[in-house]
């Protein structure tokens, strides 16, 4: 970690790429940043994580929000955008012919959960520290607009979230980056609704119920069907989808069961016949 911070406010001094840290210049690597730091503290202990990481955390955050990255801007209503058409910006990095295959521009769901994570824990991380009042209050201020811009941007009316909105385009595709918003330590999805899913049970259960096979989560998108009635309310603990958060997302498909089959849907039944299924 010390030979990122070290690179890394070269890049943020500079814009110097550095050859140790490979694509220092994504504009989520910040946020990810802040989120490693939080998991140090969560081992070593705040006090640890403040004495060695906080100098670097704030001139970071302080950084995004006067603009300084050239690829992720604060919008005034707290959320932050990046553009992605020409060059992929995120771990959906895909191209073809040099095109992102899936250009995820403008505000991404699991930048601005990093975002208001990183916000939130940098607060909590400077509370009762001398010299960082100011700074504090404006991240808390930031946080505040974030969290309800959160719900009114990525919330739609099937209970989950998009995966990313652009202008007036919203990507209804439901993939594994909204899990992301309810893994965060600090989510901005509010977890005492229980109400229109703003609640992460309620959106963590289209993740699990499209995307959730026995180890692994599915990658390859699902859209809703607008034909049917839209599953809102089984009981599915949004812990189970943080831990498949955590695991590796491969394609472990020789290791499924029997038991689990009734889960495929009927478009994974062209690769069915390929696994070993044990005899019951």
């Amino acid at each position: 970690m010390d030979t990122a911070t070290k690179a890394y406010r070269n890049y943020m001094d500079n814009e110097m790429l550095d050859s140790r840290i490979n694509a220092i210049d994504l504009p989520d690597v910040p946020l990810w940043a802040a989120w490693s730091i939080q998991q140090y503290s969560k081992s070593a202990g705040m006090d640890a994580a403040r004495e060695k990481y906080l100098p670097f955390l704030a001139d970071v955050l302080d950084w995004i929000i006067a603009g300084g990255h050239p690829n992720l801007q604060v919008d005034t209503n707290g959320l932050v955008g990046t553009t992605g058409t020409n060059t992929p910006v995120s771990w959906m990095n895909a191209t073809v012919n040099g095109w992102p295959l899936i250009p995820r521009s403008g505000y991404l769901v699991e930048f601005n959960a990093l975002w208001y994570n990183a916000l939130m824990f940098a607060a909590n991380l400077t509370e009762n520290v001398d010299g960082y009042h100011s700074r504090r209050e404006n991240w808390l201020t930031l946080a505040e607009q974030a969290k309800p811009s959160f719900v009114h941007t990525f919330l739609n009316d099937y209970g989950y979230l998009h995966d990313y909105v652009n202008g007036s385009y919203s990507e209804l595709a439901v993939r594994p980056n909204m899990a992301i918003a309810v893994g965060m330590d600090y989510s901005p999805l509010d977890r005492r609704c229980d109400t229109r899913a703003a609640h992460p049970k309620r959106v963590a259960h289209p993740v699990a119920q499209e995307l959730r096979l026995p180890s692994f989560l599915r990658g390859k998108p699902r859209r809703p069907n607008q034909s049917l009635p839209q599953r809102h309310s089984a009981p599915l603990a949004h812990r189970n989808v943080c831990r498949c958060l955590y695991q590796s997302i491969r394609h472990e498909r020789h290791k499924l069961h029997r038991p689990y089959a009734h889960r495929l849907r009927r478009r994974d039944e062209q690769w069915l016949h390929r696994v070993n299924l044990p005899t019951l």
